[in-house]
């Protein structure tokens, strides 16, 4: 495992404790680590809240690993052009002079 990295380093925390404290892999798909359709929605849920990023379930299971997992999660944590545009409806007020 990449302890180096601290997406792995943190998404390892989570499944270790998730997957009951067994021995992790982060190049092993969490299916072939014992995991359900309920553990894995609990570590959606777990990543969301840890790294307030959403994942959805499609994401995880073309991203079954802990380390292509976690790089889809930095992708999510990166700054981006389309998160910096105000999405906001402009109004108008009719009083403004133009």
């Amino acid at each position: 495992m990449r302890t180096d990295d601290p997406t792995v380093h943190k998404l390892s925390e989570l499944w270790t404790s998730l997957s009951g404290g067994k021995d992790v892999r982060s190049d092993v798909s969490f299916i072939d680590q014992g995991a359900d359709s309920l553990l894995l929605i609990t570590l959606l849920s777990e990543i969301e809240s840890e790294f307030d990023a959403y994942i959805e379930a499609e994401e995880l299971l073309e991203n079954p690993t802990i380390e292509s997992l976690a790089r889809v999660i930095e992708r999510k944590l990166e700054p981006s052009d389309a998160r910096l545009v105000d999405r906001r409806p402009h109004t108008v007020d009719p009083r403004a002079s133009p």
